[in-house]
């Protein structure tokens, strides 16, 4: 009876370990999935949550609806999480859903804000409803986490057709917001036709008594003068490095 025991105990043991080795193994390849998409498919449905993420943003381009029943089986497992409502959005937003991808977006949005497809369409929805406030607050929600959306042709445009819009992008520049410097050229050069455009509203701010310094404008200064646009250059460096 003993060695029954014994044994039943030791059984016991192995078969606790390979539940929790396979639990281990199940929930690291579901993490590789972030990193090698091609391993999404090979995780067991049981612990696929980063794996379904990855794939449904992998069908998003080629297969819009696809992409829809991965995204909403993420929901599903991670209700709470705003990315996985966020990819839903998308995935509704391009098959043509317009409401569907609303209310998903409008629901990642409540659970958080540092997602930051979510800020992009509430920031493009403010703008169609002429909410140029809520747009720059949008858009700088969107900034924060990536500053690399300045660079993209145009992005800028919504905010330099309308003076109200203009207006309410300046204020969130006169908050010095972390991505300034991605602004004025500083951290990130932009092409020199760019950085031209971008002269006048850091000059409004100087009217705003809001004084950026020279470090965040000598050297996109430089870069006007060398692109022969000189009047630019010492405008930018009065108004923001008088020492300069």
């Amino acid at each position: 009876m003993t060695a029954t025991r014994r044994w039943l105990g030791r059984a016991a043991i192995l078969l606790v370990a390979a539940a929790y080795a396979g639990l281990v193994v199940g929930n690291g390849l579901d993490r590789l999935a972030l990193e090698r998409p091609a391993l999404a498919s090979r995780v067991p449905a049981l612990f696929a949550e980063h794996a379904l993420a990855t794939a449904a943003r992998a069908a998003l381009r080629r297969d819009p609806a696809r992409a829809g029943v991965l995204a909403a089986r993420l929901v599903a497992r991670a209700p709470v999480d705003p990315q996985s409502t966020a990819l839903l959005g998308d995935a509704r937003l391009a098959t043509g859903d317009g409401a569907g991808a609303d209310a998903a977006f409008r629901v990642a949005g409540a659970l958080g804000w540092r997602v930051p497809e979510v800020q992009a369409y509430l920031c493009q929805q403010a703008l169609q409803q002429g909410d140029y406030r809520v747009a720059a607050l949008r858009f700088d929600a969107l900034l924060r986490q990536r500053p690399e959306v300045l660079r993209v042709p145009g992005v800028l445009s919504p905010f330099r057709d309308d003076g109200a819009a203009e207006a309410a992008f300046i204020d969130r520049l006169a908050a010095r917001p972390p991505w300034l410097g991605w602004f004025t050229g500083a951290i990130d050069p932009v092409p020199d036709a760019e950085l031209a455009r971008r002269v006048p509203t850091l000059l409004q701010l100087r009217r705003r008594k809001v004084v950026l310094g020279c470090a965040l404008v000598a050297g996109p200064a430089k870069q006007l003068r060398a692109a022969g646009n000189s009047r630019a250059a010492d405008a930018l460096l009065a108004a923001h490095c008088p020492a300069g």
